[in-house]
């Protein structure tokens, strides 16, 4: 996670100087990289530190499921999917890089709340793309999760025959 000098060490059981809210950590409106719903429903504060690399904390007051209370592993895992778009490699309206699948590993269970998400994203030479990112909650590292991407370019516009 970063440090309040900009500096990146690896995350101890307290992630001080960049929990959410505090640091060096910036409020980012998603909604102007990507569209959507779910998008549209998550507060986001980023550090990012080149393309494809960056810290998020990422939370939501929507519930899961309308009028249930949703423990903290699954407000959690609805949040997981963001670890992507959150530290975007290139610019979305020129290529674009779906996950295909997620896998989360926890050694220990999420508060729920704010999910930090200390992430890199790596795109190979085939089309093909890896997200990973050590997972944070207030209390410090409680997990991994990687995605498998799949990269294309965009069609430019006007351009009919895709890329």
């Amino acid at each position: 996670m970063a440090r309040a000098d900009g500096r990146h060490r690896r995350p101890r059981r307290r992630c001080a100087g960049t929990r959410a809210g505090t640091g060096p950590d910036a409020a980012l409106d998603p909604a102007t990289v990507w569209p959507g719903g779910f998008i549209d429903s998550v507060e986001v504060r980023r550090t990012a530190v080149e393309p494809g690399r960056a810290t998020v904390w990422v939370r939501t007051d929507v519930p899961l499921v309308a009028d249930e209370e949703a423990g903290p592993l699954a407000r959690t895992a609805a949040l997981l999917d963001a670890a992507n778009g959150m530290a975007v490699r290139a610019d979305p309206r020129e290529v674009a890089f779906p996950n295909v699948d997620l896998t989360a590993h926890l050694f220990r269970a999420p508060l729920g709340g704010w999910v930090g998400l200390d992430t890199s994203v790596v795109f190979g030479t085939a089309g093909s793309g890896v997200t990973h990112s050590t997972l944070h909650d207030e209390a410090g590292p409680f997990g991994t999760l990687a995605q498998a991407l799949v990269v294309r370019a965009l069609a430019a516009p006007g351009d009919a025959t895709g890329a």
